[in-house]
């Protein structure tokens, strides 16, 4: 009997019953977000490597691409899209490193100070130093696609391994 009590005191059964159907509510929201979130990044890596998969042709139309959707990718609002991104640029500079960079840096470097989380405030300012001083880690090859981590950790460690480079 005190169960019941207990159960009944903590709100009518039509207030559980609307909270429960909430929580059922933002848990499916949430998945959708998810899925939509994963969807939007897997068109933007496909219409990347569609472009990677041109050869060099149209090099500087390819980059120009990759670079816009680069920056797209880099201003949303959803941390796994701009982490997913901060990696992909990274796969960028490496397939092209001669390339004219200037406004994906200048966006790396907003992230730096401004990104969302501390995760991407410190891999956008790695990713601002592997652009800036690329002949440091030219010798870092990418090409676990799996592991994004591994690369900035080879990042920062080269850095720590520099003690002479100073900070941008």
């Amino acid at each position: 009997m005190n169960d019941l009590k207990e159960f009944y005191s903590a709100g009518t059964l039509l207030e559980i019953i609307d909270a429960t159907f909430k929580q059922i509510e933002r848990k499916a929201k949430m998945k959708i977000l998810r899925s939509t979130k994963g969807l939007a990044f897997a068109l933007m890596l496909s219409l990347t490597a569609n472009i990677f998969a041109q050869g060099a042709k149209a090099e500087k139309v390819q980059i120009n691409q990759i670079t816009t959707n680069s920056l797209f990718g880099l201003k949303s609002e959803y941390s796994s899209i701009v982490e997913s991104t901060l990696f992909v640029v990274l796969q960028v500079k490496e397939k092209y490193p001669e390339a004219d960079y200037d406004k994906l840096i200048d966006r790396l470097n907003d992230l730096a100070v401004e990104g969302n989380t501390p995760s991407i405030r410190y891999k956008a300012q790695l990713a601002s130093l592997y652009f800036n001083y690329y002949d440091l880690f030219n010798d870092i090859k990418i090409t676990d696609k799996e592991n994004p981590d591994k690369y900035f950790k080879l990042i920062s460690e080269r850095l720590s391994s520099k003690s002479t480079l100073a900070a941008n």
